[in-house]
């Protein structure tokens, strides 16, 4: 009879099984698959967040007021770049201005040192007796 009972068991054990998870299920009140995890929940409710957030952010930056103003400090920085490309142009040619009269000036400095007598006497930092008398 043991025998008996035994096989009958193995043959229905999918109807022990649901019955068992639906007395489980009605003990702990949990009837939604979704529901069975306090995670799953936790993770739908982030998602829907960050769904709503998005939506939020997707509506203030694309509205009209939002593009006026983007619109507008763009050309403000371009105004501005335009601004500071003449200012590099200007400096660029000060500066080239001032290279040319440097070697201008270092050449006229080159002739004049060898046509005149440049006097090599040296200073006396010591103050040396034989100084006073070449003096």
């Amino acid at each position: 009879m043991k025998v008996e009972i035994c096989e009958k068991f193995w043959n229905e054990k999918s109807r022990y099984d649901v019955a068992e998870r639906q007395y489980y299920e009605g003990l702990h009140k949990v009837t939604d698959q979704k529901n069975c995890c306090p995670l799953v929940s936790e993770i739908a409710k982030a998602r829907e967040h960050i769904q709503t957030s998005l939506e939020k952010i997707g509506e203030t930056s694309w509205s009209t007021g939002g593009i006026d103003e983007i619109l507008n400090r763009m050309s403000l920085y371009e105004a501005e770049t335009k601004e500071l490309r003449n200012l590099v142009i200007n400096l660029s040619k000060q500066n080239n201005d001032a290279l040319k009269r440097l070697s201008l000036l270092e050449q006229r400095l080159g002739t004049f040192v060898g046509q005149g007598n440049i006097n090599n006497d040296v200073v006396d930092q010591f103050g040396s007796d034989s100084y006073d008398k070449k003096c």
